[in-house]
């Protein structure tokens, strides 16, 4: 039987607590650099409580927005009324459910941050598999996440412990998210690789940093430091935060 890593309950208690506020985008440079915003209109997230995500695409680049996500679809739409964001849709939908074939719409750019580390593989699979279903011709695949292995394994372990119950850490694989986004011959790969240099680096503004106002600041330095040296993108399987893949679509 499957696994799912987390529940609809975990992350209605995590949204109760957990605020994000709207800001520079950690992946921003990195998309700029292989997708043109200017050609394109409209962004599907998968996954996309609370919103901020949602959010930034349509300030920065004007993206008409839509988020799929299996959460009281209150905690986006707080968000986005209270950005001033109009043009949206919210669909308070278990994407492991979902039926993209059903769905009249497709996106320029269809995106997961930090979604599919939560299933086993086998789910993964199917995940992304619809996720590329509702991209459109031309469009842009996009999916991030965590790299929760090696020395960033031991951050997790040391500071939130109970954070890394919930991530599947045999999912954090390049070549088997390559595998997949290829799968069909229907993508091409424009960027499939680590991000950044450690966890050192991570949100900021979160419960967490909340709740250890020491770490944040020595994070905060040492992130600072790393920024100042030019040693803050480093990519490498060992440091790295993040993994990221970008596709189009032929």
């Amino acid at each position: 039987m499957d696994k799912v890593w987390s529940s609809k309950e975990f992350w209605s208690k995590y949204w109760d607590k957990e605020k994000r506020t709207v800001s520079e985008f950690t992946f921003s440079k990195l998309m700029e650099k292989y997708i043109n915003f200017k050609a394109i209109d409209s962004y599907m997230e998968i996954g996309g409580a609370p919103g901020v995500i949602l959010t930034y695409m349509n300030q920065k680049y004007g993206l008409t927005g839509s988020v799929i996500d299996y959460v009281d679809k209150k905690y986006t739409e707080n968000v986005l009324e209270e950005n001033g964001i109009k043009n949206y849709s919210v669909y308070e939908e278990d994407f492991t459910a979902f039926n993209p074939m059903k769905h009249s719409k497709r996106y320029d750019l269809v995106a997961s941050w930090g979604f599919v580390e939560h299933f086993d593989k086998s789910v993964c699979r199917k995940i992304i598999q619809k996720q590329k279903k509702l991209v459109q011709d031309n469009g842009y695949l996009l999916i991030e996440l965590p790299n929760i292995r090696k020395f960033n394994w031991l951050i997790y372990r040391i500071c939130d412990n109970e954070l890394l119950k919930i991530h599947n850490l045999a999912i954090m694989d390049l070549q088997f998210l390559k595998k997949e986004v290829l799968r069909g011959d229907e993508f091409e790969l424009l960027y499939c690789d680590y991000y950044l240099t450690s966890f050192l680096a991570s949100n900021n503004s979160s419960e967490f940093y909340d709740r250890h106002r020491i770490l944040k600041r020595i994070f905060r330095l040492i992130h600072s430091t790393a920024q100042k040296l030019h040693i803050d993108n480093i990519r490498t399987q060992f440091f790295s935060p993040y993994i990221v893949v970008i596709a189009k679509r032929k």
